[in-house]
């Protein structure tokens, strides 16, 4: 197993919403926050969509993680939330310009299927940790400093 490039100051990250509905707001706090950090985030199209308790239908959440997953430039990708989703478009996903151009996959909950598949493909170290729904405000200064150290 290998793992990434740690993050630096300037790096463009996605953030992308392959399971459940996220609040809008939460996804302009988390872009806060990830600026403070002096990352550049990318929010996906689709990120704040809503179909039934997806964020977005099948096609919406698989384009843009497919889009995270290919665009070069993107170093990591964020996770809004877990919920429900995922399982649903794992297997639809196309890894072959991610393992030339391997990033960070971050979060936990429904995103696991996610790290599996990844890890199974590319043999790629993942990060099963914060979601962004958890650093818009609800969490401590210490953990995003923990994170933020974390990813650099």
């Amino acid at each position: 197993m290998f793992r990434p490039p740690y993050l630096q100051s300037g790096d463009k990250v996605a953030l992308v919403s392959p399971a459940g509905i996220i609040d809008p707001l939460s996804i302009h706090d988390a872009v806060e926050v990830l600026r403070s950090w002096e990352l550049n985030p990318i929010v996906g199209p689709n990120a704040a969509a809503t179909y039934g308790y997806f964020a977005g239908r099948d096609e919406q959440r698989l384009q843009d993680m497919q889009w995270a997953l290919d665009d070069e430039d993107i170093r990591a990708i964020f996770c809004t939330r877990g919920g429900y989703g995922s399982l649903r478009i794992v297997e639809q996903l196309d890894y072959s310009i991610f393992q030339g151009s391997p990033k960070w996959l971050i979060g936990f909950s429904d995103i696991t299927a996610l790290h599996t598949a990844l890890r199974q493909r590319s043999h790629l170290a993942t990060i099963h940790g914060a979601m962004l729904t958890g650093l818009g405000g609800k969490a401590t200064r210490y953990t995003y400093e923990q994170f933020a150290e974390g990813l650099a």
